[in-house]
């Protein structure tokens, strides 16, 4: 295999690069979700915490196909440099969504448990 020498080809694998580091803890995170997934709820949870814990949980599951998705389509477009970054881009794209969504579920979970006043609380004052 040949060292890509494109300015923006050594950024596309260092975008993919970058970009699978999440792949050497999917098998934990996985089994996470998995258990989060089918685990028991309450019932008390607002509805914005339950849908950011399940888009972060759901996200994080299929994090590999979205990565083999993105090498898949540079390497059919890799003749093409900028549209080879795209595809490093988007899976960086979706590691942001991810990461954001758990950030989401984690706002919406702390205030659940009070440990961050309500919007309404910090408005009343």
């Amino acid at each position: 295999m040949r060292f890509p020498t494109s300015p923006l080809r050594v950024a596309t694998f260092f975008l993919f690069a970058f970009a699978g580091l999440p792949l050497a803890i999917y098998p934990v995170v996985a089994i996470a979700d998995i258990m989060s997934l089918v685990g028991y709820r309450s019932g008390e949870e607002p509805l914005p915490q339950v849908l950011s814990g399940c888009a972060a949980m759901l996200s994080s599951l299929f994090y590999p196909v979205a990565y083999f998705l993105c090498v898949r389509w540079t390497a059919r477009n890799w003749q093409n440099p900028r549209a080879a970054i795209l595809g490093g881009l988007s899976a960086i794209l979706y590691l942001v969504i991810t990461v954001a969504s758990f950030g989401l579920w984690i706002i919406f979970s702390d205030e659940q448990r009070g440990m961050i006043e309500p919007t309404d609380a910090r408005e009343s004052r």
